[in-house]
């Protein structure tokens, strides 16, 4: 499963595997570009080293979607 959600602090809304998020906090890794595609497309489970954002869940769906 994936979630849509907005990062309350950057303003922003991406796609993230659901298993990343608890309650409202979503975990995200410090990795970007296809290294954290890969990792979202894979659902990878989150590591304990990486940072908590505070989120707000939009939608929940069972397919990775690009969001445009």
């Amino acid at each position: 499963m994936y979630s849509v959600v907005e990062f309350i602090e950057e303003d922003s809304v991406h796609l993230v595997p659901t298993v990343w998020i608890n309650g409202n906090q979503s975990k995200c890794p410090a990795f970007m570009g296809q290294k954290q595609i890969k990792a979202i497309k894979n659902r990878i489970k989150p590591l304990s080293t990486w940072r908590d954002y505070e989120v707000r869940l939009l939608k929940t769906t069972g397919e990775y979607k690009i969001i445009i």
